[in-house]
């Protein structure tokens, strides 16, 4: 089992940070000038992986960029196709038809 260091820092920014991490055991300041403790020091030198992978699941998101093409596309209605008779020489559409190769009304 980890340990878990939770500890409070008041930067010189007036900026009031809360830490806490498994890897650190003890609260040692840094040998810089600035004073940092070492879990602010070790955070700022691996931070741009983490900026790296933010950047990166912002630019290549799994989300589609479109609406589904159902909500998206306006419906058509069926438009009748119109089918010559040969022998009256009028237009039959589909409907009156019904699927048979020959006109209604001449039976051919």
């Amino acid at each position: 089992m980890r340990a878990i260091l939770d500890s409070f820092w008041i930067s010189r920014q007036s900026n009031d940070v809360f830490l806490r991490m498994t890897m650190h055991s003890d609260m040692s300041v840094g040998d810089d000038a600035k004073k940092k403790p070492d879990i602010i020091s070790y955070y700022n030198k691996y931070k741009t992986g983490v900026d790296t992978m933010d950047h990166m699941l912002r630019r290549y998101t799994s989300q589609r960029r479109y609406s589904r093409w159902p909500m998206a596309m306006p419906i058509k209605r069926r438009r009748k196709t119109r089918k010559s008779c040969s022998e009256y020489e009028r237009p039959v559409c589909d409907e009156h038809t019904a699927h048979v190769v020959k006109c209604i009304e001449c039976n051919k």
